[in-house]
């Protein structure tokens, strides 16, 4: 079936041809807006391909399955956000269901949706008093985080996509938490493989020479 005309897919780097499909051991890259995900590869090489335009170009024809039909990609990162992430906790004791019933309803309104979180059954505790900064900040992370792009003749960090208006009304042009850009030498180190994304430390001991270069800079 066809793509709604509403869904947010694809995402920037699907959109640009930079990402055809990841393989991967979980499902976490899909809240970023990877297209296709291979997962759960056995030592034979067979997995479980998702594509994430099914996910919301109809419904489920396995019951066990969360109905995302008409959804965009903004509502499935605030649903997987409201699930708990590295982001930002899950409220306790709310259902998933009532979870994904609340952003359906309100079609991914985040105003709306936090404003209702506190008459959800099953609630446990308060909701933190920062609760919808918390979702922002979880929600632009998964929009905008830094990563490493390829330019035409080298490696460099940029922004996943722009970010919106209304995140830079909240948090400025730069936020901290979306990750300080490393300069273009690092990136590159990053990006081939020489580099460990956190540490900055060498993992890989070919290309001896630009390993060099890179951990000089």
């Amino acid at each position: 079936p066809a793509v709604p005309k509403n869904a947010a897919y694809p995402q920037p780097a699907s959109r640009s041809g930079e990402i055809v499909a990841v393989i991967a051991e979980d499902a976490d890259l899909l809240p970023y807006g990877v297209p296709q995900l291979l997962t759960k590869m056995n030592g034979n090489g067979h997995g479980k391909l998702i594509v994430l335009a099914q996910f919301f170009a109809a419904a489920p024809q396995d019951p066990g399955h969360f109905d995302l039909e008409g959804w965009t990609q903004d509502m499935l990162v605030l649903f997987c956000c409201l699930l708990g992430c590295d982001y930002v906790d899950k409220i306790k004791g709310v259902r998933v269901n009532d979870l994904r019933d609340l952003v359906d309803r309100h079609r991914g309104d985040l105003d709306a949706v936090v404003a209702e979180l506190p008459s959800l059954p099953y609630r446990q505790g308060d909701i933190p008093a920062d609760y919808r900064d918390q979702l922002h900040r979880a929600m632009t992370t998964f929009r905008c985080q830094t990563v490493v792009k390829r330019d035409r003749f080298s490696w460099r960090a940029a922004p996943l996509a722009p970010l919106p208006d209304a995140a830079i009304e909240a948090f400025g042009p730069s936020p901290d938490f979306l990750g300080a850009p490393p300069n273009r030498v690092v990136a590159t180190g990053i990006a081939t493989g020489i580099l460990d994304a956190e540490t900055r430390r060498v993992v890989s001991t070919r290309r001896v020479v630009s390993t060099r270069r890179v951990v000089s800079t």
